[in-house]
């Protein structure tokens, strides 16, 4: 499948072009309020990740399962940036102990920044960070070290699974975003407007593909059981999941439609008044992406305490 002329080029979707701090997704409805507000993002999952943000995608990238994650423009990075004024290795960040990270620059040409300071020796990351590569800001969040999820890192090859989003709600997508966050996986979410086709493609010649896809039936731009179609067809290893982000109910006959179209399940979204009361359903819906993913079992205290901080935010926006 081609791509349009208008359609950005991957330079402009994982790297060069970023917005301003806590600037809203353009699939985010203009009218539903974002629980990302200034100066008080919802990152409320008890995960270190790094946070990336551009036109096109939101990233948010899991520190977990790793001892150290290596930043640059080749394709042998951990987390690779396309960004021409990045090195093809960069920088390094470290984890030291849980919760605590370094960040080492590789004698970048461009150099390495945290808050407009260049690194010169190893920094200790503190949340909120904000870390410039060539032109691209990342930042770097970590919650509470009490209330850090158990993980290790000791390094797995087969560490931190991505899953590739969209969604057509704000407060639907950044609910998948923490839950899925609050589990160790990493999250790229993507703009509607984007072809998703075109993106798998991209994401590949990047050598980043995601392990899964978790798609809204009201974002593509093509009918997304043809989508499912053609995964199956191109990607026969990569499982799709489609989401009902603007209905909290589905009939049996449209999950076994989706499910025979070659999705692995039609979810629900999620009763945004009552998270917690819902959290066997929640945890139900998680389970499908673990197993899809062939991940590790749910951590349940995560999840909990996510959906605790989820709905005290959703709360806080709501009476505004």
């Amino acid at each position: 499948m081609e791509s349009s002329p208008s359609d950005p080029s991957l330079w402009q979707i994982l790297g060069e072009s970023y917005p301003a701090e806590n600037t809203a997704l353009e699939n985010k409805p203009s009218e539903e309020k974002s629980l990302i507000r200034t100066g008080d993002p919802a990152f409320v999952a008890p995960v270190p990740r790094l946070l990336i943000r551009s036109d096109y995608f939101e990233r948010s990238l899991s520190l977990v399962h790793r001892k150290e994650w290596v930043i640059g423009r080749g394709k042998e990075s951990t987390i690779v940036i396309p960004d021409r004024r990045i090195s093809r290795r960069h920088a390094i960040v470290e984890a030291i102990a849980p919760g605590l990270f370094s960040l080492i620059d590789l004698d970048s040409l461009n150099g390495s920044f945290v808050n407009q300071q260049r690194v010169t020796k190893p920094v200790i990351l503190q949340n909120g960070d904000r870390i410039l590569f060539g032109q691209t800001e990342v930042n770097f969040q970590t919650p509470a070290r009490m209330h850090l999820v158990n993980i290790n890192y000791e390094d797995d090859p087969l560490a931190c699974p991505t899953v590739l989003m969209t969604h057509a709600s704000a407060i639907q997508g950044e609910i998948w975003r923490e839950i899925l966050s609050s589990q160790g996986i990493s999250v790229v979410w993507a703009a509607s407007k984007l072809d998703l086709m075109e993106i798998m493609k991209q994401l590949e010649i990047l050598g980043q593909p995601p392990g899964l896809l978790l798609i809204d039936l009201g974002t593509t731009r093509s009918n997304p059981y043809d989508f499912c179609r053609w995964c199956r067809d191109i990607y026969p290893d990569l499982k799709v999941i489609l989401v009902t982000g603007m209905r909290t109910e589905i009939f049996p006959s449209e999950r076994q439609w989706a499910i025979r179209q070659g999705a692995v399940d039609l979810l629900a979204g999620f009763p945004r008044q009552n998270l917690f009361g819902c959290m066997v359903e929640t945890a139900d819906k998680m389970r499908v992406v673990l197993n899809a993913l062939e991940w590790q079992p749910l951590e349940q205290s995560s999840l909990v305490n996510t959906l605790i901080a989820l709905q005290e935010k959703i709360n806080l926006i709501e009476r505004e």
